[in-house]
This record gives C-alpha cells, structure tokens and sequence, in this order.
C-alpha cells in the first residue's frame, strides 16, 4: 500500500521452470527494475553467494537484491 502512494509498482509473478532463467526472463518481459530475492541459508556465505544468486546478479539487467 505505502509503495503505491509513492508511485512504485509492486507485483508478484509466478513461472514454472529452472528458477535462474525463469527471473531473468520474467525481468526482460515485463521491464522489471529491481529483484528482491530472500534465501534462507544457514551459512551466511551461501546466501550472498549461492549458485543461483551469483548467477542472477551478474546476468540480470537489473539490480538484484538478496535478504
């Protein structure tokens, strides 16, 4: 709610399919500009670093947000 007062536009899309490439597809479709991605891993390490975060951060044509 607060986010739309401010004119951000927020959307939750859902794809089947491998998880990397399905964002980065998702991101191109519909001109996303920021993706926020929340993993929970027990070693800090692997939630910066994770296979699949590392991956979306260097190929996104966006910026990617991990939490």
């Amino acid at each position: 709610m607060d986010a739309a007062k401010k004119g951000i536009s927020i959307e939750l899309l859902f794809a089947v399919g491998n998880p990397t490439k399905e964002v980065i597809k998702a991101i191109e479709e519909h001109s996303i500009q920021l993706v926020v991605i929340e993993s929970l891993r027990e070693k800090i390490s692997e939630i910066f670093w994770g296979d699949e975060v590392k991956y979306l951060k260097e190929r996104a044509p966006c910026e990617v947000l991990t939490i």
